[in-house]
């Protein structure tokens, strides 16, 4: 097979899963990342002794391409609970998968989030996305999540109370404009497997993959230009390339310019005992609040130098244009009053704007163009997660393969 020069951009998921396919395939490929380490948005650093993940994620162990690409079982996951700790006014209530959850059955049963009909609803609909493919729910005629929820037949009451919240922080908007399809994908996810995080944070899985498949990475390598056979790094080096895969997001492939959904995240650490006992999401349901959900990372592992100390992650995803310290002050305030926490020092602050492309309606599916020798590439392409971003790695890898093949098969 002809040996090209193959530069890719960007060391995010999508970048990574390229040079894992390329290199498995016999062909040398060039990573530049602009940041120290691997990862994009998948990425933990570590501050004050504690590991901490640029804003709170899990890997949702469903994720067909996900698991395809990525030996999960040796991660070491830790899954969370099937369920989650609902706070209403100064009140707890847990609620879950009882078939997976233990101790929740009966409060998930009489609890006052939705009504029988609304628990009658979520079985159905569980039942109904098992069943469905997920190219059949990419399919589903395209309206908001809100709008799906509502004409589904789900009171408003778990919808404000459980619904709202919980997808929020997974789609990082509060008024669930998200693509139905997304919400299906997604629930069909966590119907068929669990919610999950490395022991060493999210950023345990690039830098896996990193040393499994021996990927070398140009660290600290930002392109500034690139044009047809050339990209330039910012400190001027100009690297000849026969081809380009370009994973930055800022623009689409038809050049049009992208919108993202966005998180403030905070830790904090505060002395034992944890508020929520097993690695479970806490929900915010009271109105007009800033805080959308916690959870703590200490419930998966606590340094030895923290023995008696707990972390929290603190997401918030509509500010109201609040800068840093007053919106710190606020966080704070909502901590104390509506879940009763107190001797809170705050560990570190992330502010994530680009943490989701918003991609309307969402997709499954996209078709690899090559211009000018550039190759867009990214979960942008179709929609916001990593099974989608593994998915347009392998669709990438496996366009440049084709062509490679092609181009030996001329020069023979």
């Amino acid at each position: 097979m002809q040996q090209n020069k193959i530069v890719i951009i960007g060391a995010g998921l999508t970048g990574l899963i390229v040079a894992k396919e390329l290199k498995n395939n016999g062909l040398d490929v060039v990573l530049l990342e602009k940041l120290d380490q691997p990862g994009g948005r998948i990425r933990t650093i570590e501050k004050n002794g504690w590991s901490l993940d640029v804003g709170f994620q899990v890997l949702l162990t469903a994720y067909p391409y996900l698991n395809k690409h990525v030996p999960l079982n040796r991660l070491e996951l830790q899954n969370l609970d099937a369920g989650a700790t609902i706070f209403y006014k100064k009140r707890t209530i847990a609620i879950g998968d009882p078939l997976r959850t233990k101790g929740v059955l009966l409060s998930t049963i009489f609890s006052n989030v939705g009504t029988l009909n609304d628990k009658l609803l979520i079985f159905k609909l569980q039942r109904t996305v098992k069943k469905w493919s997920v190219d059949e729910i990419f399919e589903y005629p395209n309206c908001s999540t809100m709008e799906y929820l509502t004409n589904y037949g789900f009171s408003d009451n778990i919808i404000q109370k459980f619904f709202k919240p919980f997808f929020t922080g997974i789609f990082l908007e509060d008024k669930l404009e998200t693509s139905a399809r997304m919400f299906l994908f997604v629930f069909k996810m966590f119907a068929e497997g669990n919610a999950a995080i490395p022991h060493g944070g999210i950023g345990s899985l690039p830098q896996f993959l990193v040393k499994e498949y021996g990927i070398k990475i140009h660290y600290n390598r930002p392109v500034a230009a690139l044009g047809k056979g050339f990209v330039v790094t910012s400190d001027g080096e100009k690297i000849s390339a026969d081809l380009i895969v370009d994973t930055r997001p800022e623009f689409s492939a038809d050049h049009e310019e992208l919108n993202w959904n966005g998180c403030h995240n905070f830790y904090f650490e505060h002395p034992s005992p944890r508020l929520i006992k097993s690695p479970r999401i806490g929900l915010n349901a009271n109105p007009q609040k800033l805080v959308n959900n916690i959870f703590y990372p200490s419930s998966i592992l606590v340094p030895h130098s923290k023995k008696g100390m707990e972390l929290l992650s603190v997401t918030v995803v509509n500010s109201h244009r609040l800068g840093k310290s007053e919106l710190e002050k606020v966080v704070i305030k909502e901590l104390i009053e509506d879940f009763q926490l107190s001797n809170l020092n705050l560990v570190h602050y992330f502010f994530i704007p680009k943490a989701i492309p918003v991609v309307n309606p969402s997709l499954n599916q996209f078709t690899v163009i090559e211009e000018d020798g550039v190759i867009k590439a990214g979960d942008y392409l179709m929609n916001g997660s990593q099974n989608a971003a593994c998915k347009a790695g392998e669709y990438i890898a496996a366009f440049i393969l084709d062509k490679e093949k092609i181009l030996d098969g001329l020069t023979k």
